[in-house]
């Protein structure tokens, strides 16, 4: 996952939501990651996120997510959930 990306995607959420913080992007991006670790549709996830008029940048984000590899391992579940989420908090921070 190229940095670049993620800064593009965190400016557009950021912009989209004044009252955004670097914890909420942090929560959004766990949660993408929850969902995909746990074996949920992507073309389900992109409807949620149309009928709740979300940003392109929420868009691309799940996209993301679900370009990760999905383990079986819950130990490695949650290691993948922590370093994405962590990935967009730190470039949030900078």
């Amino acid at each position: 996952m190229k940095i670049r990306t993620i800064g593009i995607i965190m400016a557009a959420m950021m912009a989209t939501n004044a009252q955004g913080s670097c914890d909420d992007i942090y929560k959004l991006a766990e949660s993408m990651m929850k969902a995909r670790q746990k074996g949920a549709e992507l073309p389900k996830i992109l409807d949620v996120i149309e009928r709740n008029g979300s940003s392109d940048a929420v868009k691309k984000l799940a996209i993301m997510a679900y370009k990760e590899p999905r383990w079986n391992n819950e130990n490695l579940q949650k290691r993948a959930i922590s370093e994405f989420a962590n990935k967009f908090m730190l470039e949030c921070l900078k």
